[in-house]
């Protein structure tokens, strides 16, 4: 099995010892710099990106990169001329093999855990990782677009001071579960900030998590029993009305797992009594003043 990660610590070993920028790498493979960085950090596997990589870097060594044999490599739809690992191994000189563009098995499977899953990102000018933007009316083709990320870089994207280590995607909060009695928390159409979580096994007892499921995405509180003898994820709501029951997931409902960060709200909490009472009084002293003026 092949490592993700690996790959492209291995490919950005690479560019270092060449003075190859990902910009400049990202023009030689004919791809964006969104995906070379998606490469780069492990995030990407599409076997048509990797196919970019060989055919556009003449003197990389294949074999090293993917940790492969020839007959493995052969078999991925990789033909050679003359003396293969001879060849392969040469820093320099022209390509001896031919790369198919429908090879029989894809280069690169999904990481061993179904736990982790890689996630698209979009870049700016600074070659930093925006925050993308899932809008309500864009959250339902988010559910068959978050793997895509020629679809990802149609999605509203910005950046925010202290939002640059780490992934982060905004959500567009729907409906009153997580508002609670007193109007705290979450109203509808709230934008939450939320990080990017690689494993739902990370999940932590009493955090609110954004959870993307093939049937819609949740805001809730999260209880983590993932390791118990019935695996689930509890997803609580904060409104106690008793109208938004606990929703328990099942590992293979999990697609992808965002904690929430932060929160941009449009609505302003109203004043409590003292505070009336004392804007009250401070008003009647205020008419008192101008009528001793008079």
């Amino acid at each position: 099995m092949l490592n993700v990660n690996t790959i492209g610590t291995k490919l950005s070993d690479y560019l270092e010892q060449h003075n190859i920028s990902a910009n400049r790498a990202a023009k030689m493979c004919d791809m964006s710099p969104s995906q070379m960085h998606n490469i780069l950090n492990g995030k990407n596997y599409g076997i048509q990106h990797f196919i970019k990589i060989m055919n556009g870097f003449q003197d990389l060594n294949i074999l090293e990169l993917f940790d492969l044999d020839v007959t493995t490599l052969q078999r991925m739809g990789v033909t050679f001329g003359g003396n293969a690992e001879g060849n392969l191994s040469a820093e320099k000189g022209a390509k001896p093999y031919r790369i198919d563009e429908e090879p029989n098995l894809p280069i690169v499977n999904e990481p061993a855990s179904p736990a982790i899953r890689p996630v698209m990102v979009t870049m700016n000018d600074q070659m930093a990782e925006n925050i993308a933007f899932v809008p309500l009316k864009a959250q339902a083709g988010y559910l068959q677009g978050y793997e895509n990320q020629e679809y990802v870089e149609t999605l509203p994207s910005f950046g925010l001071p202290g939002f640059q280590n780490g992934t982060f995607r905004a959500f567009e909060v729907e409906g009153h579960s997580m508002l609670q009695i007193d109007n705290k928390g979450f109203h509808p159409g709230d934008i939450t900030i939320n990080q990017y979580v690689e494993s739902p096994h990370q999940i932590r007892d009493g955090r609110v998590y954004v959870i993307v499921t093939p049937d819609g995405m949740l805001l809730k509180r999260c209880i983590n029993r993932l390791d118990g003898e019935i695996p689930r994820l509890i997803c609580k709501s904060d409104n106690r009305s008793g109208d938004y029951p606990d929703i328990p997931l099942s590992p293979e409902q999990i697609i992808e797992v965002w904690e929430f960060k932060a929160n941009i709200t449009r609505y302003a909490s109203p004043p409590g009594d003292a505070f009336t009472l004392i804007n009250d009084l401070n008003a009647r002293i205020a008419i008192l003043e101008e009528k001793m003026k008079i």
